[in-house]
């Protein structure tokens, strides 16, 4: 028999992983056995409807979602595709469950973005091992982003939701780049959301926080300055936001092993 609706419960400290999973369901029997399972691995906080599931996911921006398909006040599928829609939590991998087998509710399921459809009563070490393989996919994405993002990729015309706020996250670090005191705080509130959630996106995305993804767009166009200008070194710091030529050259070579004195002299063919 179904149980009453289960209250969010508080994170359960998974000792193997800092990762945080969120288990939408309303059963409380199946909340708790999920939250158990999961919670020896991984964080886990939990919301017994969609509406909840839904606020939930948006305030802690978490790395993967399980959510039942049979849900009071939104459906399963319903959640799904306001998270696909909704920059915020569009990245994240999302498991779906449901106690029908019917293969027009995957279709339906697959459609609306779920990256998993399992049927109860399911294997919990498949569950385990299948929350695992996402993690494990979402980190391998976030190394291809990392690797191909730059200040031209960046600002491309995005053909996803993620790429959209890459775009537009790189788009206000670029119309600051003089503003030595742009904080993350500042970022987010142009962005209009919490410090926390926009920490948790970029670190879901690209695997790196909001101050070194600041950090390397600012190096990026001081080497194409570097290149492309004859500015001193000083006068390409403080147009970049660096307080000082000596910072910003610490940060130059930490980044580059190479000095902005050096990369330029090794560059720039000497005039005859």
């Amino acid at each position: 028999p179904l149980a009453g609706p289960a209250p969010a419960a508080a994170p359960a400290n998974g000792p193997g992983s800092e990762a945080l999973v969120v288990i939408i369901e309303d059963n409380a029997e199946v909340n708790a056995f999920l939250a158990q399972k999961l919670g020896a691995d991984f964080q886990v906080k939990t919301a017994a409807d969609g509406a909840a599931g839904l606020r939930l996911a948006a305030d802690t921006i978490p790395d993967l979602i399980v959510c039942d398909v049979h849900l009071p006040e939104l459906s399963g599928l319903e959640v799904v595709t306001r998270l696909k829609a909704d920059w915020r939590t569009s990245h994240i991998p999302v498991v779906l469950l449901t106690a029908q087998n019917a293969p027009e509710q995957q279709i339906a399921g697959v459609q609306a973005g779920a990256d998993l459809y399992l049927t109860k009563p399911f294997n919990p070490t498949f569950l385990l091992e299948s929350v695992r393989t996402l993690l494990a996919s979402r980190a391998r994405q976030r190394e291809h982003f990392r690797r191909s993002l730059s200040v031209e990729t960046a600002t491309a015309a995005p053909q996803r939701v993620d790429q959209k706020f890459l775009a537009d996250l790189t788009a206000i670090v670029e119309a600051n780049l003089d503003n030595s005191s742009l904080s993350v705080e500042d970022i987010a509130q142009r962005l209009g959301i919490s410090r926390v959630q926009l920490y948790r996106k970029v670190k879901a995305i690209l695997g790196t926080g909001v101050t070194d993804f600041i950090q390397g767009i600012r190096l990026t166009k001081a080497r194409q300055q570097l290149l492309d200008t004859e500015q001193t070194i000083a006068e390409i710091a403080y147009q970049l936001g660096f307080s000082s030529p000596s910072y910003f050259s610490a940060n130059f070579k930490a980044r580059y092993q190479i000095s902005p004195s050096e990369f330029r002299a090794l560059h720039t063919t000497p005039s005859v």
